[in-house]
């Protein structure tokens, strides 16, 4: 999506909530007779729920609390409670969760003065999941989950089986905010097998529906868009249009989903579907073909009777089709639209003939989104809703920019008749964004702190965040950077407050990471590091910020916010060690040292991110003996220049021996063994080496030379088409001469026997002699077992479900013959990856999968090693790696440097 609003596009129609106002409207009127008697309260009733579909959400708090106060004169306390419930719903609705929490807290409370009758109980479990709704919009997602709880096990005793679907759908959603993927998935499991042993009926389409969003938002796009084309056969059994064209509209969504997942597929082609092509089995696999289901599901759910499906789809189907133009051709085929321009007119109008509701407001604003796409970007520091705009579009429609200003007024004179903070704070954000983006700075400063000034009585951090980023660009644009800091500091407090909660707040961000949140953490450490002599306040905050970059990547990776981070520092692990920090910026290269009771040390190069993606490119080409060129070594020797050289002097006087890299985007994949000063490899220098995604993220406990026992599994044959590892034999039997193993080599190397070796023995080495991949995407990072593989998201479901106490952990996890995706230039994020979720304290992998007999001498020379009393596990990798340079055979870094220790160094 190319919008702050797509969640109100990518989520449509799902149930967030399990009791909609009308629901809550029929429980009441059929069991309660005050309401059957007064003629007046019923119209008070029909009103409310009335606004509140109409999105005129001010009126309709203003009706709830009229019947709130009716029922209450009469003492009809079941009434009150349920009144004051749809009171709480719709202040939620509006963003005022203070309000939202006393009005809810008060239902309950006299919920809990009567008998519990069915009726109490249902309005009770009602309110119940009203309150973890609004719990979970606080970011309160563990009371959110025990408050759903409470309400379930009411629904249980009812046996209200359809409210019991609903309420497990919020508490995955609820778990997945905590990071519980397992006991997310576990639940979402449960609800699919009650599904599948339901007869078709309207109710099934309608949970199977919901489900598929909330897979969806969990991240697990391919079980939503097995179980949305369940719900499309199923509705089209029924013949519901309805139905229908809702589920076409989130199967669409869902396909677009794998698409910007598969973003660094090949080149986009022009793809021409049927129109049963969106629920077509399709094994291309690659963002062209998702991208083209994608627009086919829209085209048919813009056949909709229902205007507002029609319209969500037709925009929808804009933005995708503005997201894959290029400079030849567009990727979408309209099928029926002639051109994007006349898709444009429809949408506009559609829109003209929709009732004023908030989502009629945010729909224009969506329009408005995509127009700003088809403009040409020439500012420096561009508004952040340019920002997220496809990289190369193209403008032949003759669309000014005063026309795009003409909606965006639209939506605020709709916005301002409704009362609605929230969707005015989006208007006059939106106006600030093409304010900016013509080059009216100081009104687009106005409207800007306007948006801010409007949400101070809402809460929305999870686009709170975007107004103040493009305040901080404003400044910058004048010329301001104090102010542009203290914009950016806030942006960098809310993201940091949201940490655990922002993939799930707004599940679609994880898509666009790139665009939208990672230049929020650059920009505010470029601002940090504006001289060449920074402060010392300046220095530790930039630190910081890329420390926080990196665990922010780690969450998006997985899709869920799955890291307990816990500060750290230098000295606090390791009194004797030094940490370079590295930071790619656009336009120069910065590096930060930091080492136990000294200050912090800056140092910058003018060489940018496309001279760094240079040569690293360089770097990777000569990686092997046959094919090096006449000067192989020059990208090493570059690299070191770059990250080394300005440190030497600094790292000599201190005496230092462990040398600590948290390295940023592409320099994960740098083999920093092999960096050469034009004399001498690091390695020789002295210098114990290792990686870490971050200090936050170690666990500081170190290895027993005295206790090196290992579970030892590994393949020798050819599996699942990749080439057989002969030497793994030797490898494996090598290890167990020199320590106690458990040996699993073939077909006993299954992912059920690890698991219970794992589970049953208290070795603290587990060595895994197979195949892998480190990707960018936690889908295509993996091991290989003889029957399988096991997943990154699974390693800690398999590698720490151990029988024993935390006094027995997996200390090191060492990968051998693993190597990272080619062509993807940030997969050694999916090797951090795996280090961070098998729970091990130290990880040693290879960064490509070297030729197995020189693997198996290292790994022998590694555990002999270690074996040395008092040595470190950076220490035991160096000797090894030396013993392997020794060898005239294995002279070249290929063989030695692509073993890294990834986690704690001791």
């Amino acid at each position: 999506m190319n919008s702050i609003l797509d969640k109100y596009l990518i989520t449509f129609f799902v149930l967030v909530l399990a009791i909609p106002v009308t629901q809550t409207k029929v429980v009441a009127a059929s069991s309660v007779s005050t309401i059957q008697k007064n003629q007046d309260s019923e119209q008070l009733i029909k009103q409310a729920q009335q606004l509140y579909q109409n999105e005129q959400y001010v009126e309709a708090i203003r009706v709830w609390q009229q019947a709130v106060s009716d029922y209450q004169q009469r003492e009809d306390i079941l009434n009150q409670a349920m009144a004051l419930s749809n009171l709480a719903l719709t202040q939620q609705k509006l963003g005022d969760l203070t309000a939202a929490q006393d009005a809810i807290a008060s239902s309950l409370e006299l919920l809990e003065t009567q008998s519990q009758t069915e009726t109490q109980q249902r309005i009770f479990a009602n309110s119940l999941d009203i309150r973890g709704s609004i719990e979970r919009s606080q970011g309160k997602s563990k009371k959110a989950f025990e408050t759903w709880q409470q309400a379930a096990e009411i629904y249980r005793e009812s046996d209200n089986h359809s409210a019991i679907i609903q309420n497990h759908l919020n508490q995955a959603q609820a778990l997945q905010d905590l990071g519980s993927y397992n006991r997310a998935s576990k639940i979402l499991k449960s609800v699919r097998e009650q599904l599948a042993n339901q007869p078709i009926s309207e109710q099934k389409a309608s949970r199977l529906l919901s489900l598929g969003n909330t897979l969806r938002e969990t991240g697990n796009l391919e079980r939503s868009e097995e179980v949305l084309k369940q719900a499309r056969e199923a509705a089209d059994k029924l013949k519901t249009e309805h139905q229908q064209s809702a589920v076409l509209l989130s199967l669409g969504n869902t396909l677009r989903a794998l698409g910007n997942r598969d973003s660094q597929s090949p080149s986009i082609q022009t793809v021409n579907l049927s129109s049963s092509q969106c629920i077509a089995e399709s094994n291309l696999g690659t963002k062209n073909a998702y991208y083209a289901q994608a627009a086919d599901c829209y085209q048919q759910a813009a056949l909709s009777p229902d205007q507002a499906t029609k319209i969500k789809a037709q925009l929808n189907l804009l933005s995708l089709a503005v997201q894959n133009q290029n400079q030849d051709r567009e990727v979408i085929d309209l099928q029926g639209q002639s051109s994007i321009s006349e898709l444009i007119t429809q949408i506009k109008t559609n829109l003209a003939q929709l009732p004023v509701t908030r989502t009629s407001i945010f729909d224009r604003l969506n329009l408005v989104q995509s127009l700003i796409c088809l403009q040409p970007n020439t500012i420096q520091f561009s508004s952040p809703i340019a920002q997220q705009c496809p990289a190369s579009t193209k403008n032949n429609l003759n669309i000014s920019w005063g026309e795009i200003e003409s909606e965006i007024n639209i939506a605020q004179q709709q916005a301002n008749q409704l009362q609605d903070k929230q969707a005015q704070a989006h208007t006059l954000g939106y106006l600030g964004a093409i304010y900016q983006q013509t080059g009216r700075f100081t009104p687009a400063l106005e409207s800007t702190n306007k948006a801010l000034l409007t949400m101070d009585s809402t809460t929305a951090p999870e686009t709170e965040y975007l107004w103040h980023w493009q305040l901080g660009r404003l400044y910058q644009l004048q010329n301001q950077p104090e102010k542009a800091l203290q914009a950016y500091n806030t942006t960098f407090a809310i993201l940091q407050s949201l940490r655990q909660n922002l993939v799930a707040i707004n599940p679609e961000i994880q898509f666009a990471f790139r665009d939208r949140l990672e230049p929020v953490y650059r920009e505010r450490a470029a601002l940090l590091l504006n001289n060449n002599n920074p402060s010392q306040k300046n220095l530790r905050q930039a630190r910081d910020t890329i420390e926080a970059l990196q665990l922010a990547e780690l969450n998006n990776f997985f899709r869920e916010a799955c890291l307990d981070a816990k500060p750290q520092t230098i000295e606090d692990v390791d009194g004797k060690a030094a940490v370079i920090y590295s930071i790619i910026f656009e336009d120069r290269f910065a590096v930060i040292l930091s080492q136990p009771g000294k200050d912090l040390k800056y140092y910058e190069t003018d060489s940018g991110l496309r001279e760094i993606e240079s040569v690293f490119t360089e770097l990777n080409a000569n990686l092997l003996p046959v094919l090096s060129s006449n000067a192989p070594l020059k990208p090493h020797q570059t690299f070191y220049d770059w990250l080394i050289r300005p440190l030497e002097s600094e790292l000599e006087q201190n005496g230092t021996k462990n040398l600590v890299f948290i390295l940023d985007g592409i320099m994960r994949g740098i083999p920093v063994a092999s960096l050469h000063d034009g004399e001498q490899y690091l390695i020789e220098k002295d210098y114990n080496l290792a990686l870490t995604p971050g200090l936050q993220l170690l666990a500081s406990r170190s290895l027993s030379s005295d206790s090196l026992e290992t579970i030892s599994a590994g393949l020798t044959k050819s599996r699942q088409g990749f080439d057989p590892l002969p030497n793994v034999n030797t490898e494996v039997k090598e290890i167990g001469t020199l320590v106690p193993s458990e040996i699993l080599l073939d077909g006993d190397f299954t992912r059920d026997r690890l698991q219970m070796q794992i589970a049953t023995s208290p070795y603290p080495i587990v060595h895994l002699a197979t195949h892998g991949q480190f990707s960018s995407r936690a889908e295509n990072t993996f091991l290989l077992t003889w029957n399988n593989r096991i997943r990154v998201k699974d390693l800690d479901e398999l590698l720490q479900e151990r029988n024993f106490t935390e006094n027995n952990p997996i200390e090191l996890l060492i990968l051998s013959a693993c190597q990272t995706a080619a062509g993807d230039n940030q997969a050694a994020l999916g090797l951090a990856g795996v280090a961070v979720r098998s729970g091990a304290r130290s990880t040693v992998a290879t960064l490509w999968s070297v030729q197995d007999d020189s693997t198996a001498e290292l790994v022998t020379q590694f555990y002999k090693a270690l074996k040395i009393p008092g040595i470190s596990k950076s220490a035991a990798l160096r000797q090894a790696q030396l013993k392997l340079l020794e060898d005239p055979r294995h002279q070249h870094p290929y063989y030695w440097s692509a073993f890294v220790l990834v986690g704690n160094w001791l």
